[in-house]
């Protein structure tokens, strides 16, 4: 749903067409909503959407599951787009990450994700310089925009969940476990503390 009055009222967006929630971006008149099978795209605050075309072939199958958007370009004529998920036929699902320079009217698959680790989080902060988390406590960086990345440690087994780091490589870590109720089993948020390389274990700072 949208809102223009501060939440006072709000009016259902893409009525009929959302099968499923995935994830969102909204950033001054950028909105991007992931569903279970589609990307909507609207460039004028929510009033217009298109739903995003990622060709045919394997990507016409895409299950997006994150999207990631560096916000100091959003504002840019050609902005970068970074979209997580899993292509191809129920039984043969990849994971995929797709990136567009152009604000998504075209789409490249960055071929060097590391696969068969349950990727769930993603975050980029610039077009080059991001990381993705997994299944088994697993954190990866790259600093060329996804064409290559390095494993970074963390102190723990769990599923990275979501994360945060600002252009320095600063940054927090949430990692866990999560029943199918939607409660969390248990959790822990992970801090990379200043002036530290990106590879040196993170301090933990909070466990559930």
């Amino acid at each position: 749903r949208r809102s223009i009055d501060g939440g006072k009222s709000w009016n259902e967006i893409l009525p009929g067409k959302l099968d499923g929630y995935r994830d969102m971006f909204c950033f001054e008149n950028q909105c991007w909503v992931l569903a279970n099978s589609a990307v909507w795209h609207s460039a004028d605050g929510g009033e217009n959407w298109r739903e995003v075309d990622f060709g045919r072939g394997e990507l016409g199958h895409l299950r997006p599951s994150r999207i990631s958007l560096p916000p100091e370009q959003v504002s840019d004529k050609d902005f970068s787009v970074f979209i997580l998920g899993a292509a191809g036929e129920e039984r043969d699902r990849k994971t995929v990450l797709l990136k567009s320079d152009d604000s998504g009217e075209s789409w490249k698959r960055l071929t060097a994700l590391p696969q068969d680790v349950g990727l769930r989080a993603l975050f980029f902060v610039n077009n080059r310089l991001g990381w993705v988390g997994g299944e088994q406590g697993k954190l990866w960086r790259t600093a060329d925009g996804g064409e290559t990345w390095q494993p970074c440690h963390l102190p723990t087994s769990q599923r990275v969940n979501d994360m945060w780091f600002d252009q320095t490589g600063k940054g927090f870590v949430d990692a866990g476990t999560v029943e199918q109720t939607g409660v969390r089993r248990r959790a822990l948020l992970l801090k990379y503390m200043t002036a530290r390389p990106l590879d040196h274990p993170p301090d933990r700072v909070v466990q559930d």
